[in-house]
């Protein structure tokens, strides 16, 4: 994947590797063009950045073991999955929550939900049950990791996920079209059905009129 270059004046992120916040280097895929309000970019190369931004000119003068350390490849903050939206949008916060519990999932109480998302870091696939290669949705036995154990812990039910190609932000605007066209399902009381822009049919439950989840169906 190719990436392109921006640096920013003021980030909040404390690492392992002991960098304080202030000015830090990211690298996002070169698909996409973003502006920043407080930083430079894009520069198709870290050597370009150094030569043309001003923000790391200063910060040579003023800090030069600053202006190394941000260099280093293990400080630079690597964003693959980035989420797009128009400007002065707004998106409902119930939504977040659910996509939230799509891409993450949950352990509480020693039982797994959601992960329809696949991450290999955190699913491990026991047993592969169905796919629809036109579709690209499929079906199987997973453990998702606990982070707060630090163990593999198997969902019960198998599960169903979204396309493997899909990125972070497909995914985003594909679950947010299919909620907003979402209809209920005669003779189920929290069901509803839809289908993302790529045309591909969800499940939607909503408990007192609070979304829960949102999961691909197998067809």
């Amino acid at each position: 994947m190719k990436f392109k270059y921006y640096i920013l004046k003021n980030t909040f992120i404390n690492d392992k590797q002991g960098l304080k916040p202030g000015v830090r280097i990211n690298k996002i895929p070169a698909m996409y063009t973003i502006k920043l309000a407080e930083g430079e970019g894009p520069f198709n190369d870290l050597p370009t950045l150094k030569r043309k931004s001003t923000i790391y000119r200063n910060i040579v003068l003023r800090n030069p073991k600053r202006a190394e350390q941000i260099c280093l490849e293990k400080n630079i903050t690597e964003i693959k999955d980035l989420i797009l939206t128009k400007k002065n949008s707004s998106v409902d916060l119930n939504f977040v929550e659910i996509f939230e519990h799509c891409i993450k999932g949950q352990v509480k109480k020693g039982k797994v939900s959601g992960v329809h998302y696949y991450n290999s870091e955190r699913v491990k696939i026991l047993k592969l049950i169905k796919q629809n290669n036109k579709t690209g949705i499929w079906e199987a036995e997973i453990e998702f990791l606990d982070k707060k154990t630090n163990t593999w812990v198997k969902k019960e039910k198998s599960t169903t996920f979204f396309p493997r190609n899909w990125s972070m932000h497909q995914l985003f605007h594909e679950c947010e079209f299919a909620v907003e066209h979402k209809q209920k399902v005669a003779g189920k009381k929290n069901v509803f059905i839809s289908q993302t822009v790529s045309g591909i049919e969800v499940e939607i439950i909503i408990i007192n009129d609070k979304m829960r989840s949102i999961y691909p169906l197998l067809n």
